[in-house]
């Protein structure tokens, strides 16, 4: 391979250099060797550049994974608790429910105080009766029974199964398949009832005597016009002798609304006043104001019904 820098023999003193050949050689050699370091050395300085910028890339990019990881599990760990808490709200929610049903909605003061400020004045009330029936007991019942149903269904079945495998014991997957189904039978037992509000429907039935028809009639709408009732019906109308006295005996039977509340007998500006008491403290008594029919100022009217309580 021919030296580009090498000079041709001969032309030394013609138009050229004094200097010997060998050093001109030299020097061009030298020169064309500083010319590639330089190079190479460029070359190696992008190289380890580009290395240093991808390494210092890739580590930002381990960094912010790591950061979103944590931010993961922080939030993971917010939506666990989340989701207990919409648990526990849910319980809480349900006893609520079971308190707000057993709290007594309607007093039996407001109620006496409504049957005797609508009735005239010539109608004497002689019985009351107000019945109460559990409307959700009959569909638990039924609930309670088929579920039993099923579990002894699923027991049948599976003695039945077990006793289908009982030859092949020394077959390990039979064995499997056994365990299998105990599993499967483990999933399939009835889960624990759930705790429900009960719902109540009350019945009330009035029974008594009046002059003439008239009263009887009147005593009747305006019983029909208490926000309280509901069905109020007229079931008989018969005359009866009391002390010698031609009379009109009747009985009028009445539902009480489910929705009722007593604070629909108030006026608006006492019933904002209730209102605003039970926002405070919904399960503490609140005072009947003395606008109220019947009602006597300071006595406390909530309270807890049981079942049956008449």
């Amino acid at each position: 391979m021919n030296n580009p820098f090498k000079r041709a023999s001969g032309t030394a003193g013609v138009g050229g250099s004094f200097l010997p050949g060998e050093y001109v050689v030299k020097k061009a050699e030298t020169r064309a060797s500083l010319i590639g370091l330089s190079l190479f050395g460029l070359v190696m300085l992008g190289v380890v550049g580009a290395f240093f910028m991808s390494n210092r890339r890739w580590s930002n990019i381990r960094q912010e994974r790591e950061l979103i990881n944590t931010h993961y599990t922080q939030e993971a760990q917010k939506i666990e608790q989340l989701k207990q808490l919409e648990s526990q709200r849910g319980q809480m929610l349900d006893k609520a429910g079971v308190v707000a049903a057993l709290i007594e909605r309607v007093p039996r003061s407001i109620l006496m105080a409504e049957l005797t400020q609508r009735m005239p004045k010539d109608v004497t009330l002689l019985e009351m009766e107000l019945k109460s029936k559990r409307l959700d007991k009959e569909k638990s019942a039924g609930e309670s029974a088929a579920a039993v149903g099923k579990a002894a269904a699923s027991k049948v079945k599976n003695l039945s199964s077990n006793a289908k495998d009982a030859p092949k014991k020394a077959d390990p997957k039979a064995k499997t398949d056994a365990k299998g189904k105990g599993k499967d039978a483990k999933d399939g037992a009835p889960e624990p009832t759930k705790v429900v509000a009960p719902k109540f429907e009350f019945t009330l039935t009035l029974g008594g005597v009046a002059g003439v028809n008239n009263d009887i009639a009147s005593y009747l709408g305006n019983l029909q016009a208490c926000p309280l009732f509901e069905s109020v019906e007229l079931q008989y109308i018969k005359e009866a002798m009391m002390n010698d006295l031609s009379l009109r005996r009747f009985e009028i039977t009445a539902r009480l609304k489910p929705e009722a509340d007593w604070i629909d007998v108030l006026s608006a500006e006492d019933r904002e006043k209730v209102l605003a008491a039970r926002k405070r403290d919904p399960l503490k008594g609140v005072t009947l104001p003395a606008t109220v029919p019947g009602g006597v100022k300071g006595n406390a009217v909530s309270g807890v019904e049981k079942e049956g309580q008449e």
